[in-house]
């Protein structure tokens, strides 16, 4: 994904149409585009900090970003829970 103008996001923006995107998709739209560029490899604490956000919207966020933007399909992620939950693995 490549870095974006404002000029570029706002076209992005009204490709959907104008007002189509509640302010929650909007948030994680931007949210995900951050994880992509500027909050890479950040911990959830240091993005609530950053942005002046709760830690528990950070996880919200992050959540849904992944489900909507996400290029894993269902199995590559059930493969990555059960990968994660072995006994044994730290966490």
């Amino acid at each position: 994904m490549k870095e974006l103008t404002l000029n570029e996001v706002i076209s992005k923006y009204i490709e959907k149409g104008f007002g189509s995107m509640n302010k929650n998709d909007f948030e994680v739209w931007i949210f995900h585009y951050l994880l992509e560029h500027e909050l890479q490899g950040k911990k959830n604490y240091e993005i609530s900090i950053g942005l002046k956000i709760p830690e528990s919207k950070v996880k919200r966020l992050r959540y849904e970003a992944e489900l909507k933007y996400s290029n894993n399909t269902s199995v590559d992620k059930y493969n990555m829970v059960c990968e994660h939950l072995k006994p044994g693995q730290t966490h």
